[in-house]
């Protein structure tokens, strides 16, 4: 799941194709050892104009992953999120395509709002957040789930409440989102159900992609 390119799987990769290819910036965030630039730069967007960012430096394994450090030359900066640094904050208002895959669901409600916020100041209107994320097919199910298992009652969305989400994300920070999110087969990842069963019955794929309208 963590080694294979994710990206390339979303719907709406091949029509945004087009706008990375022509200039277009890319910044994944959590980009691991970079399986996702590498799959764009192979589809023709060039480096030059693909960022990854991640808070733990996996960036030179990818190097070794792929024996490739005299060939791939995207940009790596090492960031948290939450807490952006300087080269990170440069980059506020110049991304044209935002990817955000299995990171959100690591926090809670409140903590999610303000990372949203953290990848909201990388946009500018008609860009366009896309990603994937753990997730769930029964809010309440999942609530309950939590506090048995003591853990924070809420991590995973469901498409209304990821929604809503960013509704209030686009409220506080005076910016409008049209925001779809969608529970899909697991297999859209190349990931069995049975690798994942143990995060519960209820434990789904949401896939979701945001656009920033004004």
């Amino acid at each position: 799941m963590f080694l294979s390119p994710a990206v390339s799987c979303h719907p709406a990769y091949r029509a945004l194709l087009p706008r990375l290819k022509a200039g277009g910036k890319f910044l994944d965030i959590g980009c691991y050892i970079g399986q996702d630039l590498r799959r764009l730069a192979l589809d023709g967007v060039p480096e030059q104009n693909l960022i990854g960012t991640d808070i733990v430096d996996h960036w030179k394994l990818g190097f070794e992953f792929f024996n490739d450090k005299d060939r791939f030359h995207a940009q790596y900066i090492e960031s948290d999120l939450l807490h952006p640094n300087g080269a990170m904050e440069r980059l506020f208002g110049q991304i044209d395509v935002v990817s955000i895959i299995h990171v959100l669901h690591q926090w809670d409600w409140n903590t999610q709002i303000l990372a949203c916020k953290e990848v909201a100041k990388f946009t500018k209107t008609g860009s366009v957040i896309i990603g994937y994320q753990g997730g769930t097919n029964d809010i309440t199910k999942r609530t309950k789930w939590n506090v048995e298992n003591g853990q924070k009652e809420f991590t995973l969305h469901d498409p209304k409440t990821f929604m809503d989400m960013w509704k209030i994300v686009g409220e506080e920070m005076e910016m409008e989102w049209n925001t779809e999110a969608k529970i899909v087969p697991w297999d859209e990842l190349a990931t069995r159900t049975e690798d994942v069963a143990y995060l519960g019955e209820d434990f789904a794929l949401l896939r979701f992609l945001v656009k920033r309208v004004r």
